[in-house]
């Protein structure tokens, strides 16, 4: 991911920017060619301070020893591994017997030369740095915002599925009644027990076609799931809610006299009987009796 590209002006030597150039394009292409320039100056500041050394025509410990430095130093100092301009460079020139003043001012020339390239490379670095973290981050985001979008698009389809499933009406398969004087029907209201009454659950549904448990799930409008039947099936004891029972009926097409015996069924399980406030004929006759007296005799 690139930077609107704008020409930029010119400053400190540095080269404008094409106008049709990034400027992450443009400070990675500054800092190849700012790399290759300080690699030239450092080689040509190498082979001037090499020759001044070999001009001395002394061994190199021995100028070690005059410029008061260990011969690593020395030999650092000559391949300009850092930054020449230090305290030793004065005292390896004199080591050397460099007395021409215009061959100090070839070397100092060299050396700003070196130094100047150095420094506007290490800057361009710098910046390019910055801009590829930039970039990095930019990305990082895009693939975010991404990954986003495609989850909320997913949830979307996936919520759409879901309305129109439940949009979906399957055509009714009504019950085929019994003949006259063979009523098979389930009756939930003769259920003395919980178990009872999901056994006549199971009855109910083989008698009524006997469907699966996704079509009575899609028949009802999936205000009650497959697995919701399942358990209810598999239970001994009546469904939670009277809502799940009337869901269970409307599903194998139950007739409205159908749902009411069904619905006064499950309250007979779940409604609390009323508790008796009536006094027992003991309870009350020992409630109105009158203390008697005690005589005692004297």
């Amino acid at each position: 991911m690139g930077v609107t590209p704008l020409a930029e002006p010119s400053a400190d030597g540095v080269p404008e920017r094409p106008r049709g150039e990034t400027e992450l394009d443009f400070v990675h292409r500054q800092a190849n060619e700012l790399s290759a320039k300080t690699r030239g100056a450092r080689a040509r500041l190498m082979v001037t301070l090499a020759g001044i050394a070999h001009d001395a025509n002394r061994p190199l410990p021995q100028l070690a020893l005059q410029a008061n430095c260990s011969e690593d130093d020395l030999h650092r100092l000559i391949s300009v591994m850092g930054d020449p301009d230090t305290p030793l460079l004065p005292r390896f020139l004199i080591a050397c017997g460099v007395q021409s003043r215009e061959k100090l001012d070839a070397l100092y020339a060299q050396l700003l030369e070196f130094r100047e390239y150095e420094s506007t490379w290490r800057d361009f670095n710098e910046r390019l740095r910055r801009l590829r973290l930039e970039e990095n981050r930019a990305k990082a985001r895009e693939r975010e915002r991404e990954a986003q979008a495609r989850e909320r698009e997913l949830q979307a389809q996936m919520a759409a599925r879901t309305e129109a499933m439940r949009r979906i009406q399957p055509t009714p398969r009504i019950a085929i009644e019994d003949a006259p004087g063979h009523n098979s029907k389930p009756d939930p209201l003769k259920a003395k027990t919980e178990a009872e009454f999901v056994d006549a659950m199971r009855r109910y549904r083989v008698w009524a076609r006997n469907p699966s448990l996704r079509d009575m799930a899609q028949a009802c409008g999936w205000q009650v799931s497959h697995t919701t039947f399942r358990n209810m099936l598999k239970a001994s004891t009546v469904p939670k809610r009277l809502d799940m029972v009337d869901a269970f009926v409307t599903a194998l097409n139950g007739t409205p006299d159908d749902r009411r015996q069904w619905a006064s069924a499950w309250r007979h399980f779940t409604v609390p009987a009323p508790q008796s406030t009536a006094l027992s004929e003991s309870e009350h006759t020992a409630g109105n009796e009158k203390p008697r007296l005690r005589l005692t005799g004297t």
